[in-house]
């Protein structure tokens, strides 16, 4: 079947845009959003070598994807030690995170722009035996050419909300045709399922094997900067909202206000935006809100008078885990998805959302049955629920059944490896 007009129009315009993939790559390195010394791999100009013999690549977007694909990677290394692994990601922080905590048989690279002659010079040079992509990033230049070189492509821990769902179907004969490109989707509900096989990929290429999220790495942080913020910190109580959205810091900092009313100036809001960019921003609001606040990337600590300290800084979100007392864990007050439970859940921070959790139901309507969280929807409910959680006798409580998210049947991740490796050995054999 050949290609649907709307991809054949997107490849074609694809061959072309190198120099606007320049003026692109420069301009997102004036925000930040890449890393200086390494834009040419978004060209598909490897900064190293290829290891010899074969190599697995393994995509993740973000953060919390590539903590997963790690460990993944740590599990078929034991049954595969001959194997070598290339990891890319999209985002500078992912990178940064993952230049110093890749083992010797993983190579990180950032993922390619997706124009055709980037995506080839990536090809050409890693020369992978089987690729996997976490989640849901679809890449119509990328998918096509890996298909075409008929290298296997599977999709692990696949998901598609109900918003990327109705997008894909304004577009359905390039859903049915990019989709179908892929050898496997292991999906994480009958209910994602279902979406994929109305957008019209084939029933064979489809099988649920549940939420494999848990699995993932906990999130680093340094322990000896811990150590000096706790001692810092020492006469305060702390709560984060983290991975917080426009639209929510305002009821965060309303929620704070009831706090300060009543618990008094000891208590401390950490706030941690999901784009730490928007760090003034957020100030400005705190200010117009009658709150004191310090930015993280000023490189001060906050004074007497702060009572809000924004981390407006990448790869520290472990870090504000581990020294808060609470969470509030964003993307939930408002209709973005809500965001991932077991980050905080595996640092031991007790979990407070809001009612807005698509990307992460079941894990959150676990959390909801073992009584290891808390639902808001207001300031008052929040501040109530973050007071709550303060308290000694219930932080140990809400701590405790967070954790449990990690005893899970284990089912899901090995029926995933159960099907990964039915395709490494092949490589391998």
């Amino acid at each position: 079947m050949s290609n649907s007009i709307l991809l054949n129009s997107y490849l074609f315009f694809s061959k072309f845009p190198l120099g606007i993939a320049r003026i692109v790559s420069l301009y997102r390195k004036t925000k930040g959003l890449e890393d200086h010394a390494r834009v040419g791999e978004r060209l598909g100009i490897p900064s190293v070598a290829r290891p010899n013999g074969k190599l697995i690549w393994l995509h993740a977007a973000s953060i919390g994807e590539s903590l997963l694909a790690l460990s993944l990677i740590e599990r078929f290394s034991i049954k595969y030690p001959e194997l070598n692994f290339l990891l890319t990601t999209n985002t500078v922080t992912s990178g940064r995170l993952l230049s110093s905590k890749v083992p010797n048989n993983v190579t990180h690279q950032y993922l390619p722009y997706d124009f055709l002659a980037g995506v080839n010079r990536f090809l050409k040079h890693w020369k992978p035996s089987v690729v996997l992509v976490i989640e849901s990033e679809f890449w119509p230049a990328l998918i096509t050419e890996v298909n075409r070189r008929k290298i296997p492509l599977l999709s692990i821990n696949g998901r598609m909300t109900q918003k990327s769902f109705h997008r894909w179907k304004r577009y359905p004969r390039l859903a049915q045709e990019l989709l179908n490109k892929f050898d496997l989707l292991l999906v994480q509900s009958p209910e994602i399922l279902g979406r994929y096989t109305e957008l019209g990929v084939k029933e064979d290429k489809l099988v649920v094997t549940g939420q494999i999220k848990q699995e993932a790495k906990p999130l680093p942080f340094d322990q000896e900067q811990l150590n000096e913020l706790k001692n810092y910190f020492r006469s305060k109580q702390i709560w984060i909202a983290a991975s917080t959205h426009e639209g929510e810091e305002e009821i965060i900092a309303k929620a704070h206000k009831l706090l300060l009313n009543r618990l008094g100036n000891n208590t401390l809001l950490i706030i941690a935006p999901r784009y730490p960019d928007r760090g003034k921003e957020i100030k400005k609001l705190l200010n117009s809100l009658g709150l004191n606040s310090t930015l993280r990337s000023e490189g001060i600590l906050p004074g007497e008078k702060d009572q809000v300290y924004i981390a407006d800084t990448i790869g520290e979100l472990g870090l504000w885990y581990k020294l808060a007392k609470a969470c509030f864990v964003g993307g939930s007050l408002i209709q973005s998805g809500g965001h991932n439970p077991y980050e905080p859940a595996l640092l031991g921070c007790p979990i407070i959302h809001g009612k807005f959790y698509e990307n992460f139901v079941e894990p959150y309507n676990r959390l909801a049955e073992l009584g290891g969280a808390q639902v808001v929807s207001t300031s008052e409910e929040l501040s109530n629920a973050i007071e709550k959680a303060l308290q000694p006798q219930f932080n140990s409580f809400f701590a405790m059944k967070g954790k449990m998210l990690e005893q899970v049947d284990g089912e899901p991740i090995n029926k995933t490896m159960e099907i990964v490796e039915s395709y490494l050995s092949k490589v391998v054999g």
